[in-house]
């Protein structure tokens, strides 16, 4: 499955900042608006259909319009969505530490995606 690894270390981020939503829900909000300010709508449609917790996140509807664009090309916008996830959630939620295990067995797309 393209970008298992990374799409797991997003949704365990995202579950720990849905728990914000009611320990401290200004900070929740925080950072649920500088994601939708900093990923826009193409990047964040492309991204929910891997990590379905940022649309709990984003409060978005359950269907998103397909994006278009040939596989390549998605595949391309997906790997740039995970990079300006983890420097929004870097700069607003805490620091992101991605221990890197196992990589031979990592499928081509998440192997480009850490190239980038």
């Amino acid at each position: 499955e393209p970008f298992l690894g990374i799409a797991t270390a997003c949704k365990d981020l995202c579950q720990q900042i849905l728990r914000l939503e009611d320990s401290a829900p200004e900070r929740f909000r925080q950072v649920r608006d500088g994601l939708r300010k900093g990923m826009g709508a193409e990047l964040v449609q492309l991204m929910a259909k891997v990590v379905v917790e940022l649309k709990e996140i984003l409060q978005l509807q359950d269907s998103l319009p397909e994006v278009a664009g040939s596989d390549g090309q998605k595949k391309e916008k997906i790997a740039a969505s995970f990079r300006v996830f983890f420097r929004i959630i870097s700069s607003l939620f805490a620091p992101v530490v991605i221990l890197l295990d196992d990589l031979q067995w990592s499928d081509p797309s998440s192997l480009e995606a850490l190239k980038t």
